[in-house]
């Protein structure tokens, strides 16, 4: 028997008419749909945002205000609070970036990597102080994407970074190699190391490591990173080293 010709195969699994329609408008709902849940996500997060900067202000006031009065455990708790906040604002600023986009291709706009890097280590300055943790930046490639949203990535990486890594006195380390046609931009901390059964886990949406007790935040940030990343064309891991773990991402030319 002679072998199908290409617009035979095509003929043969052509949908009636009737479920091409069904089809088509099943589509178009879905569309609909994940555009309502789009505005809805940036409504929900604008709402959240405004509140949380007034606590983030009047937290840190507190904590210039009582400084010479508080003991200890309430400086610590304070201190605590003011991170906290300062996380969530970072992931709620990553999530309305993103919804207002409305599920638009991320802009591709020439971004300096080592300038974004720098504004992202002066916006976490509290919470790095807080951890005696120290950042070195090598140089960093200058690559096209959306600006915001790679400033996102790289601010969660850091975040990541901080709350895993030592306790005190971490090491922080940003760089980047070239591979083939993309850049790989690595986020390298001491922290334990990452097991392989939590190494694409704690990329999904509210999922964490098995292994790991400390926790902070919902585990939204770095699903948020995959996404934004995905989006850029690259991808995102993480791999053990003999202490600690290095965080990429890849971008492509």
């Amino acid at each position: 028997m002679p072998p199908r010709t290409q617009r035979e195969e095509r003929s043969s699994t052509r949908l009636p008419d009737g479920e091409l329609d069904r089809l088509r408008r099943r589509i178009a709902e879905l569309e609909r749909l994940n555009e309502e849940l789009d505005r809805f996500a940036a409504a929900v997060a604008h709402e959240l945002r405004e509140p949380l900067i007034s606590v983030e202000g009047y937290a840190g006031l507190l904590t210039e205000r009582l400084a010479g009065a508080l003991d200890d455990f309430a400086r610590e708790d304070l201190e605590a609070l003011v991170r906290g906040t300062t996380r969530m604002r970072l992931l709620i600023d990553t999530l309305l970036r993103h919804a207002r986009r409305g599920g638009r291709p991320p802009l591709r706009a020439r971004v300096d990597l080592t300038r974004v890097a720098r504004d992202c280590i002066a916006i976490l300055q509290p919470e790095i102080a807080a951890h005696g943790a120290r950042i070195t930046v090598d140089p960093l490639p200058v690559v096209k994407g959306d600006a915001p949203l790679l400033s996102s990535v790289l601010q969660n990486l850091l975040v990541n970074a901080l709350n895993y890594g030592p306790r005190e006195s971490g090491m922080i380390r940003l760089s980047a190699s070239r591979e083939h046609d993309r850049w790989k931009i690595s986020v390298v901390n001491a922290g334990r190391p990452v097991l392989p059964a939590d190494r694409s886990r704690i990329f999904s949406p509210f999922r964490r490591g098995r292994s790991e007790r400390r926790a902070d935040g919902i585990g939204l940030g770095l699903a948020l990173c995959r996404t934004i990343v995905e989006e850029h064309g690259g991808d995102i891991g993480v791999e053990p080293l003999r202490a600690g773990n290095r965080f990429f991402f890849t971008l492509v030319d």
